[in-house]
């Protein structure tokens, strides 16, 4: 019997160790590759009930390795006392089972968005292959523009998403402190002591994360606020049907074709992979000839000693015969604080105060960005979004997750702008 459970130690040892060290990463920074291992049977029911069997597989897991690694700690170390081994266990048992509990939620949630798209059975080869297949762009149908709604303080940004836009910007500067901090731990190590010697390093490191984590979950309980304000005010409708209500062209996935038609919004062909890295796409055109492409990507940003993760749902209009130069605005909430005072200074001072106006020619930037345009980017800019003018491009996107009923907004912010260009910009059509 001693050998029985010697050898199920080990091979629980085994599986704490390639959990920690590879699904543990693989699943913050890329995690559809965790997401292949699901078995077909869990996926069909994440499906039908996404929010509840997420929480409960994350739950689940992260419990039974926890208890796991609780377990083995204490029969291993029976030199200690009860107390002590009891206190250890649960420390170990916490610190291994949460990451894992975080990351089996981050892959599964991921893993549902394309077994809803595709079906449960959808593996990676069928995914390249429908890949392959849909290299070309489809015909594009006739745009039918969305309702707009009442737009409110034309000089102010919505107060709907005040709390999310001041979440956004603590979660920034926490993240900034944090690195800092780290910075001065780092140089306390150079000069030959250790920063766990400084209690108040360590107080302030702790305080940090904790803060970190507050403002993180408090961000994650605003997603699902409005996640469900949203499916009970407009219905729980697909990716499908809302775009073929906008009168689009549907395909599932999309090719590389989303890159050349919307290059304002996605970077070049080496900056990201994936497989199927359009989950979606739809296309349609305007009266005036003007194209409308909504699409989401799939993808990574490469980095110097790992990937991360970017996942970007982007509504690009092509104006025909445009030569616009590159601006980009966005929340100042959402911008590095390194960055901050890059930020053009424009006439409209409620405009300076809640945006941030780059672009490498000054001139540009204060020749798209007339009263006009200002007025109509605060009241219609979608919560996180970011606008992007260049070439004959207006792209409206975001980097974070945005609900399907949601993606109306982005077109019609896109479409507005589109029509407040300067005609001297046009002088090509």
């Amino acid at each position: 019997m001693s050998h029985l459970w010697s050898a199920l130690g080990a091979v629980a040892v085994v599986v704490i160790t390639v959990s920690m060290f590879l699904v543990l990463p693989m699943a913050f920074v890329n995690p559809l590759e965790i997401s292949r291992f699901v078995p077909v049977v869990v996926r069909a029911r994440v499906v039908r009930c996404p929010s509840r069997w997420i929480r409960w597989l994350a739950i689940t897991t992260g419990v039974a390795s926890g208890s796991v690694t609780g377990a083995l700690w204490l029969a291993h170390s029976s030199g200690d006392s009860w107390s002590s081994r009891t206190f250890v266990g649960a420390c170990l048992g916490l610190l291994v089972g949460v990451p894992l509990s975080l990351a089996i939620r981050r892959a599964v949630r991921a893993g549902s968005e394309q077994w809803a798209l595709y079906g449960a059975n959808s593996s990676r080869r069928k995914l390249c292959a429908l890949c392959g297949e849909h290299k070309t762009m489809p015909r594009a149908s006739q745009l039918v523009a969305p309702a707009g709604g009442d737009r409110g303080v034309l000089d102010a940004r919505p107060e709907t998403h005040a709390r999310d836009r001041l979440l956004r910007g603590w979660f920034r500067s926490l993240t900034a402190a944090a690195l800092s901090w780290f910075a001065v731990g780092r140089a306390l190590q150079a000069g030959g002591k250790e920063p766990a010697s400084h209690a108040w390093w360590a107080i302030g490191a702790v305080v940090l994360m904790v803060a970190l984590l507050a403002v993180a979950s408090a961000r994650g309980w605003r997603r699902r606020a409005t996640r469900r304000a949203v499916h009970s005010q407009q219905g729980t409708s697909g990716i499908r049907d809302v775009m073929q209500s906008l009168g689009m062209t549907v395909q599932l996935p999309a090719g590389p074709w989303v890159r050349t038609m919307a290059p304002a919004a996605f970077a070049p062909k080496d900056s990201r992979a994936g497989v199927a890295p359009w989950p979606w796409a739809g296309i349609a055109r305007t009266p005036d000839g003007r194209i409308v492409v909504l699409a989401k990507h799939h993808g990574q940003l490469p980095g110097s000693t790992l990937k991360s993760e970017v996942n970007r749902t982007a509504c690009c209009v092509r104006v025909p015969g445009a030569q616009l130069p590159t601006v980009t605005v966005t929340g100042r909430e959402g911008v590095p604080v390194h960055q901050l005072r890059q930020a053009v200074a424009l006439e409209l001072e409620a405009f300076n105060r809640a945006l941030w106006a780059f672009g490498p020619d000054m001139r540009g930037v204060y020749a798209l960005l007339h009263p006009r345009a200002m007025s109509e980017i605060m009241a219609t800019l979608p919560d996180g979004a970011t606008v992007v003018f260049a070439g004959d491009c207006v792209a409206v996107y975001c980097d974070e997750p945005v609900l399907a009923q949601l993606l109306p907004a982005y077109v019609s912010a896109a479409l507005a702008l589109s029509h407040l260009i300067p005609t001297y910009l046009l002088a090509a059509r």
